[in-house]
């Protein structure tokens, strides 16, 4: 998962074949299953140059269990590299109420002998359409207050977006009176993956505002709402400082750092900021 905390493994044997494998606790909730359940490929929709979102229904064509915005669900993978099977966690991109998950997956080429990567690159190639996949239950505690009314702010760094997603898809899917702000960072535009559907979301609510900022300043837009440079919120300050806003990040542990340094700079209770960091959580920001 690029942002979600990792459960715990255990190794085992089965049929001379050694894996680590998660401990899954039973979900008994409606639709909710225990171990790993098969799911089909039946939809790879590219996001960005570098993500790719995997729309995955049940394979025994039963009902999904509801799953609360930002959580995520581990898969599970043969590696022919390594002769095991691996779990990798990634977060649900997609609002509740679907009768499928979507997974969004950055290609890690860059971490191709390590099984995170290679996981990651095994979803984007030899993975296609039509092929199973095995899950567990959604689970997680990053996930969206939604029974506030306050404002909310996002904060994501490159795929750090996923989880965000799926909370602002949420609220906007569910009609909600909110005040969003969107505020995201990337390399540049060939990897800002979900443009459509954010600058969509500006358009039909003015109650969502969106903010991107890009590394590569050649590449920034001269439209209102983009910055050049790494993600910066003193230029922000009055769509940052909503009274009663909740702060939800999600990126590599740099990013978060920064961010939540800054926000507690600006006046923001540490109680009010929820952070997720890519991989297994090592930060604990004080």
């Amino acid at each position: 998962m690029q942002c979600a905390v990792f459960d715990t493994y255990v190794k085992k044997k089965e049929g001379g074949l050694m894996h680590f494998d998660v401990i899954v606790p039973k979900d008994t909730r409606a639709g909710g299953w225990s171990g790993w359940r098969p799911f089909v490929v039946k939809q790879k929709v590219p996001e960005s140059a570098e993500i790719t979102s995997f729309y995955l229904y049940p394979g025994d064509e039963g009902e999904v269990v509801a799953f609360e915005p930002g959580q995520y669900v581990s898969v599970r993978l043969f590696l022919p590299e390594l002769n095991l099977l691996q779990a990798r966690q990634y977060s649900l991109s997609g609002a509740p109420g679907e009768p499928y998950y979507r997974i969004s997956v950055k290609r890690e080429s860059g971490l191709s002998k390590h099984p995170d990567g290679m996981i990651s690159n095994c979803l984007h190639d030899p993975i296609g359409v039509g092929d199973a996949i095995r899950l567990t239950a959604p689970a997680g505690n990053f996930v969206l207050d939604t029974c506030k009314q306050t404002p909310v702010v996002f904060l994501s760094g490159g795929v750090g977006q996923t989880p965000l997603v799926s909370m602002a898809g949420h609220l906007i899917r569910s009609g909600s009176k909110r005040e969003i702000t969107w505020i995201h960072g990337c390399r540049n535009r060939s990897v800002h993956a979900f443009k459509d559907i954010t600058t969509q979301w500006s358009r039909q609510s003015e109650r969502f505002k969106s903010y991107v900022f890009y590394q590569a300043s050649d590449q920034c837009p001269p439209e209102n709402g983009y910055y050049a440079g790494m993600v910066e919120l003193a230029p922000l300050r009055e769509e940052v400082l909503r009274p009663g806003a909740d702060y939800y990040l999600c990126g590599p542990a740099p990013f978060i750092r920064k961010q939540f340094g800054d926000l507690v700079s600006l006046g923001v209770s540490k109680e009010a900021i929820h952070y997720e960091e890519f991989g297994p959580q090592v930060l604990q920001l004080q």
